[in-house]
């Protein structure tokens, strides 16, 4: 979770040198704005701030704006080696 944040980051950094993103998953042709509210929304999520809205085993989704995430379940503490809570 730790490296994904950091590469968000890095990733909406460049948004100001940006025309467009192409993205693999959810929105496949953006405005770089986008990549700020993708920040936001994974930081959320990362922080415990939005609830998995199904969880199916050792997985589950959770829905920040107008981002889904499909992650572990229960997610690993941010931040932390051992990932434990």
């Amino acid at each position: 979770m730790t490296a994904y944040v950091a590469s968000v980051k890095k990733l909406a950094a460049l948004a100001p040198q940006l025309k467009t993103v192409l993205g693999a998953h959810n929105i496949p042709v953006a405005d770089p704005s986008v990549l700020a509210k993708l920040q936001d929304a994974i930081q959320q999520v990362a922080e415990g701030r939005v609830k998995p809205g199904a969880v199916n085993g050792g997985e589950a989704t959770y829905q920040a704006g107008e981002f889904f995430f499909r992650m572990h379940y229960p997610l690993a503490a941010l931040n932390s080696a051992s990932g434990a809570h």
